[in-house]
């Protein structure tokens, strides 16, 4: 049900149009349909092909955020002065939706733990800034 017990029942080129703009976020979905999640999730639920492309959707939003992780870092190992905390949140996405990339893979680990880039806490090494300082982010 919708605002005031109306029931809900979108278009389908505004349901289409809404996954696509969200990028499947089911969240952000529900949101701008002024719906709770859960009304939301019990109509993708009621209509597969929708959920379908929820699914799509969300896979190429991951895709792009693992891309844009990657240049992220690609960036930082260029340009030192950078603060730690972009290096910080690109770790994250690649460790955590990066994992069709083989990040956070144990090879990967070994590997950048034997080339000094990872911590025994699996933190990545922040690289010294220009004051000479041997520290590693935390």
């Amino acid at each position: 049900m919708g605002i005031q017990g109306v029931k809900f029942n979108p278009s389908d080129s505004d349901i289409r149009d809404t996954i696509k703009r969200c990028e499947g976020v089911i969240s952000e979905m529900a949101r701008h349909y002024k719906v709770w999640r859960s009304t939301m999730c019990d109509y993708l639920d009621d209509h597969p092909e929708y959920k379908l492309l929820v699914a799509k959707e969300r896979e190429q939003y991951i895709e792009n955020m693992c891309d844009d992780a990657e240049q992220t870092v690609k960036r930082l190992i260029k340009d030192k002065e950078e603060k730690a905390v972009s290096l910080k949140a690109a770790q994250y996405a690649l460790n955590n939706q990066g994992r069709k990339r083989n990040y956070n893979h144990p090879e990967v680990e070994a590997a950048e733990r034997s080339l000094g880039l990872l911590d025994k806490a699996k933190t990545l090494k922040i690289l010294p800034s220009n004051d000479n300082t041997q520290s590693s982010a935390q």
